[in-house]
């Protein structure tokens, strides 16, 4: 019959299993089910806690041409449950001034879709920075694309995986840069347009 066997005690306690050498065997049809954290098997264990969150810009803002000018002040991640888009309870990242911190640390997919258009031509600039230090900000994925028509939208769309190991240090922003002329970055309070979306994918 089936039954469940406990190694070691209450007290924290190192348990080894064999010697140098040895073998292990795991027979057909056992389950190794694992509720901690298992390292040393030589890459990043999937992730026990689970994160993601889902931000977009809830409304437009304006953006001067030739600076680099970070997505702010309109993030949110409210819920847009007529769409059943609906941000989990265990959330992956906090926002403020569009400097997003890290929950936990652990392994990141990040995507992101800018959606934005300018008075004139000129060249469109989108970028992910990232910081090590809570500091000092430089491009860890961009996007570049021409703009040939006046006013017309774009989209940008960007998915890098990131790793976070300080969640007081390690950080991300969204930034763009328009050339030659100002434009906006196009937000909407009741659909995904410019959005950014966390998930926590492995353990550090």
């Amino acid at each position: 019959g089936s039954a469940t066997m406990q190694v070691g005690s209450t007290n924290t306690s190192t348990i080894n299993i064999g010697v140098s050498g040895d073998t292990v065997n795991i027979p057909a049809g056992v389950t190794l089910a694992n509720a901690g954290t298992a390292t040393g098997f030589g890459g990043a264990a999937l992730t026990n806690d689970f994160r993601m969150s889902i931000f977009y810009a809830n409304d437009n803002q304006t953006i001067s041409a030739n600076t680099g000018t970070t997505i702010s002040g309109n993030w949110t991640n409210s819920n847009i449950t007529a769409r059943l888009i609906v941000n989990p309870t265990n959330a992956a990242v906090t926002e403020s001034s569009g400097i997003f911190t890290f929950a936990a640390t652990g392994y990141y997919l990040i995507t992101a879709k800018l959606n934005g258009n300018m008075s004139d031509y000129g060249n469109a600039y989108f970028y992910l920075e990232s910081t090590d230090n809570n500091s000092s900000y430089s491009d860890a994925i961009d996007w570049t694309q021409g703009v040939q028509e006046v006013r017309r939208n774009f989209t940008f769309q960007m998915t890098g995986v990131l790793k976070i190991e300080d969640t007081s240090n390690d950080k991300v922003k969204f930034t763009v840069y328009y050339e030659e002329a100002g434009g906006q970055v196009n937000g909407n309070g009741t659909r995904l347009r410019t959005n950014a979306q966390f998930i926590k994918i492995a353990d550090v």
